[in-house]
């Protein structure tokens, strides 16, 4: 069975600031996403991981390059289309959970679909906060939860969308290691089950050793990259990963 690209980034470049003040955060970065798959992107900070989302997900433009979803390249896209790609093809999970704490634990899930005019499917919203067991915490506020709470109540905002990309930025910086391996399981079910395209940016090699495929970032640049072999553990990849991470630091 032949699997198609979902995402093309073709020699993308983002330059803030001008003249003799600018900084080249991306510097001529080029892959693939397949549809379904499960990338990582790991680099130290100040490498462009999250130069590199926030392009992907139309939040900013990128400098040079192009990203292009289905055959459609997003600089192509009209307003009212591009508008669809942020509320339907797209949804980002964010380190800070991102919450506004005078609403409620499901307010906040629903927001992106009362933003888009979307049908709002609470059955849905239901099933999956029962898989990431905060169906208790719905009617709480931001200030009862604890931090793994607000972070699955962020990851539910991102899934509730049904999206075709997943875009995670450090989603387990701020958690401690019980709930970001709870998290990550999560991430990783909803990628086997629902055939999800998952990008995840991470500076930790445990989170990577979720993902499928992993980019190594170094200034800007695509350094190395690896993948997870058919019979190989997560032990075994993991240690491939922190080798390959301790190449970048080099």
């Amino acid at each position: 069975m032949e699997i198609k690209k979902i995402l093309e980034v073709k020699y993308l470049n983002k330059i803030y600031g001008f003249g003799k003040n600018s900084q080249k955060a991306v510097n001529d970065v080029s892959f693939d996403l397949l549809d379904g798959e499960f990338l990582g992107i790991m680099g130290t900070s100040g490498s462009g991981k999250t130069s590199i989302l926030n392009m992907i997900s139309a939040i900013t433009k990128a400098s040079n390059g192009e990203i292009i979803y289905k055959e459609e390249k997003l600089s192509s896209f009209s307003k009212k289309k591009l508008l669809t790609y942020r509320g339907n093809e797209v949804s980002y999970i964010f380190q800070d959970f991102r919450l506004i704490e005078s609403l409620t634990a499901l307010e906040n899930i629903i927001i992106p679909q009362k933003i888009h005019d979307k049908e709002i499917d609470f059955e849905n919203i239901y099933k999956l906060a029962k898989e990431l067991e905060i169906y208790e915490i719905l009617n709480k506020y931001p200030n009862k939860l604890s931090g793994g709470e607000k972070q699955r109540v962020s990851a539910l905002r991102a899934l509730a969308i049904n999206p075709q990309i997943i875009l995670a930025d450090e989603p387990t910086g701020a958690l401690d290691s019980y709930n970001s391996k709870k998290l990550l399981e999560i991430l990783k079910g909803f990628n086997q089950t629902y055939k999800k395209s998952i990008i995840m940016v991470t500076h930790d090699s445990y989170a990577a050793s979720f993902c499928q495929r992993i980019l190594f970032l170094k200034d800007g640049r695509i350094y190395n990259e690896i993948s997870k072999d058919d019979d190989e553990n997560q032990r075994e990849y993991l240690n491939r990963i922190t080798l390959s991470s301790k190449q970048i630091i080099k």
